[in-house]
């Protein structure tokens, strides 16, 4: 595993005249069809090999994506707020769900809104605690003011 991260590294490094989106599409449709996979016995053994060579791939079209739809400014904000959302899903899931059924709402109503305050709790979380959080660490840790980066 580690040589194939090197490899791909040291290839990603090479300065390549076009970059084509067939690693991104490959690795997506590879690690999805081994992760959809049903058991087998003749497939059991070689999942996790198949599973980290779909994955190399698909990490390195993702990283060889200069610009486009995967670096427009909601796509990195959506990155920005990932681990809020990560930490935060169990309190606002179990909060949300346990207000909309003493509402009586239906199961999809209150779906949808888990989702929209877990978005809105983890940005409101990220913005005022990560961020300011993060830039005084910096800040600390290299004994000089640390540029706040809008996005």
């Amino acid at each position: 595993m580690f040589l194939i991260g090197v490899y791909l590294g040291i290839k990603y490094l090479k300065p390549v005249l076009q970059r084509s989106m067939w690693p991104l599409l490959l690795g997506g449709a590879g690690s999805l069809a081994l992760l959809c996979a049903g058991p087998s016995p003749l497939y059991a053994p070689f999942r996790k090999g198949l599973l980290v060579v779909t994955y190399s791939a698909l990490i390195y079209g993702l990283a060889s994506v200069k610009r486009g739809w995967l670096t427009n400014r909601w796509m990195v904000l959506g990155g920005e707020i990932s681990y809020s959302i990560y930490i935060l899903q169990m309190p606002v899931i179990r909060t949300v769900l346990g207000v909309t059924r003493r509402l009586g709402m239906d199961f999809y109503p209150s779906s949808a809104l888990v989702v929209i305050v877990l978005v809105g709790v983890s940005f409101l979380a990220y913005r005022f605690i990560e961020l300011p959080a993060r830039l005084a660490i910096r800040t600390r840790l290299t004994h000089r003011p640390v540029a706040v980066v809008k996005i």
